[in-house]
């Protein structure tokens, strides 16, 4: 759960928008 996090905060960080759950 804290890696998604973590890759949510990067995606969100790029400008992308956060699809892989």
């Amino acid at each position: 759960m804290i890696k998604a996090t973590r890759k949510r905060r990067i995606a969100v960080g790029s400008g992308v928008q956060v699809q892989e759950v």
